[in-house]
């Protein structure tokens, strides 16, 4: 006769109590007990559409269960220790969409290999730290991805290495958020386009400052092309500094005349000034010299007071 267990036995004096849920079809004498003197269960239960199979371990409640449903259960009190000598495989579901592998840890998790490591994911992979992620590598590590690689930093991202070296063919650093990009170089730093006929520009909404403590060095190949719609003012002070030896580019002379604060030289051309109003004025003596001769033309007259 087929019945549901309604009743709960106490292993060790024999005393029952009411089960309210009872989840197990048993079939006498088709359930098979056998209980020790220590408390310790093994069942077999042959019934039909409740076959089961548990081994209960009396003292501590541990068990092994395998159920109608398929399903296997091992529960252990204390700790769970899985040891082969060999090779150990678990291969968890045969459904890719609905069946999972599922861990769940209450304390800390830690993984000792002694060789090496390989994951492989076909699908995506998600990693959640809601604390602080620290990776700790004795080599070399190595991100290669066929798409794109991206990181985001609520706060503040921090980079420290001996070398940086990117290469890519498209490269953009994009604050339209505002803020403010801020470099420090206690070394030097040299842009470089090896691009034939490449343009390097540097566009500004707002201002343009350079601020140089050391001589500036500006070495043009071809033509240089200044406009202003404003005006334009150079102040040159005219003092005797020394420049730092070897900071010029290779081929330029950098050497001046003594006494002379300001230097313009155009080799074999000509300097043409085209303005409304020409005024040149100096405070002690203004010397024009020519190796040849000087013209001045002039449609209106010439006024020397």
């Amino acid at each position: 006769m087929a019945r549901q267990d309604t009743t709960q036995t106490n292993l060790f004096d024999g005393s029952e109590e009411n089960n309210d849920n009872p989840q197990h079809i048993t079939n006498y004498p088709k359930n098979w007990v056998t209980v020790t003197s220590a408390g310790h269960v093994m069942e077999f239960d042959n019934t039909k559409e409740g076959e089961r199979i548990r081994i209960i371990h009396g003292a501590t409640g541990s068990l092994i269960e395998m159920d109608e449903e398929k399903d296997t259960y091992i529960i252990s009190a204390r700790d769970l220790h899985l040891n082969s000598d060999r090779t150990t495989t678990l291969k968890v579901g045969k459904n890719k969409k609905d069946d999972k592998l599922i861990i769940q840890v209450i304390g800390d998790a830690h993984l000792n290999v002694e060789g090496d490591l390989h994951t492989e994911v076909e699908g995506n992979r998600y990693d959640r730290v809601d604390g602080e992620y620290q990776l700790k590598v004795g080599g070399t590590i190595m991100i290669d991805s066929t798409s794109n690689i991206g990181i985001n930093a609520d706060n503040e991202l921090r980079t420290i290495a001996n070398s940086i070296n990117e290469t890519c063919t498209f490269k953009r650093l994009n604050m339209d958020g505002g803020g403010q990009l801020t470099e420090v170089i206690k070394g030097n730093r040299v842009i470089r386009m090896d691009k034939e006929g490449g343009t390097f520009a540097i566009e500004s909404a707002g201002d343009l400052r350079f601020n140089v403590k050391g001589c500036q060095y500006d070495n043009v190949g071809r033509n240089s092309f200044t406009e202003v719609q404003g005006k334009s003012k150079t102040v040159c002070h005219g003092n005797d500094i020394q420049c730092i030896e070897g900071g010029q580019p290779s081929g330029m002379d950098t050497s001046t005349s003594s006494q002379v604060g300001w230097e313009l030289q155009t080799g074999s051309t000509d300097v043409k000034i085209n303005t409304n109003d020409f005024v040149m004025s100096a405070s002690n003596t203004a010397n024009i010299s020519a190796s040849t001769r000087i013209d001045i033309v002039c449609n209106n007259g010439i006024y020397l007071n």
